[in-house]
């Protein structure tokens, strides 16, 4: 992006993207967070049962009424919000039962449209605690380096406060819900008026243009022809 004149204000990464926003912003070695990024993954897989838990996508429904039905059917099990995307777009994530009772209730109350998902483990849920719990002893030999350019948490919206608070911030990560919408709104409301999505695919262009239509949404494909 600095060889065409480019620097951003801001860097953010949806949920496994924030590894590659901490490395374009200097604080972690490209190596590190290789290393993180590999053990993450086998750390979630390994955490959950195959078929014990699932994801699902709520569509057109309300965060409030995504909160207060999952806080309904949760009982003593596990049952969140798991990604707050857009407007439009909550993931949810829990026990597979609890997952399914709420795309029938949502289907039952005309509430939205839901949409399994077919996932290998149920992310960014309270069943990847032990998970978040063996992440944490990896970075054992991870060192930080200052932030060059802001960083967005997914747990907070809000940039990591310090190199020293990145840790602490990964590791929740796992178990907490991707605040994405969230973070948008902070980009936003903090002078962002363009976005460059850098990777394959449009899908966080699509949920931008629905959190914010008003900003310039650009693709890196566009710079590198």
């Amino acid at each position: 992006m600095s060889r065409h004149g480019l620097r951003p204000v801001l860097l953010a990464g949806h949920s496994l993207g924030e590894y590659s926003a901490l490395v374009a912003s200097g604080v972690l070695r490209f190596a590190d967070a290789v290393h993180l990024v590999h053990k993450r993954g086998m750390f979630m897989q390994e955490a959950v049962p195959p078929g014990a838990g699932t994801m699902a996508a709520l569509l057109g429904v309300a965060r409030q009424e995504i909160e207060t039905l999952c806080a309904e059917l949760r009982g003593d099990g596990v049952l969140q919000p798991a990604n707050y995307n857009d407007p439009g777009q909550i993931v949810i994530a829990g026990e597979t039962a609890r997952v399914q009772a709420a795309v029938d209730a949502v289907k039952a109350r005309r509430l939205g449209k839901p949409v399994l998902l077919k996932v290998s483990a149920p992310f960014h849920c309270r069943m990847l605690q032990p998970a978040a719990e063996r992440l944490s002893h990896a970075f054992a030999r991870v060192t930080f380096q200052p932030f060059t350019i802001p960083v967005l948490s997914n747990v907070t919206a809000a940039p990591h406060p310090a190199p020293a608070a990145v840790q602490d911030l990964l590791v929740q990560q796992v178990c907490a819900p991707v605040r994405w919408e969230d973070a948008m709104h902070y980009a936003v409301t903090h002078g962002c008026d363009a976005l460059l999505q850098v990777g394959p695919g449009k899908a966080l262009s699509g949920m931008m243009k629905r959190i914010a239509p008003q900003v310039e949404i650009l693709a890196l494909e566009a710079f590198l022809r």
